[in-house]
């Protein structure tokens, strides 16, 4: 019993360094444009208050 658990932590120990996963950086994201002022008039008569 307490060699299967010791082979089965070598294996897990060993298995950690076996991945496939390369980590890389993702390229800046483009930066983002202002947004315009409104314009025009609103079509309701609503009122700011």
């Amino acid at each position: 019993m307490p060699d299967d658990i010791i082979r089965t932590l070598d294996q897990v120990a060993t298995a950690a360094g076996l991945s496939t996963q390369h980590n890389k950086r993702l390229p800046q994201p483009a930066p983002t444009p202002a947004i315009p002022a409104r314009v025009g008039t609103a079509a309701s008569n609503a009122q700011a208050s």
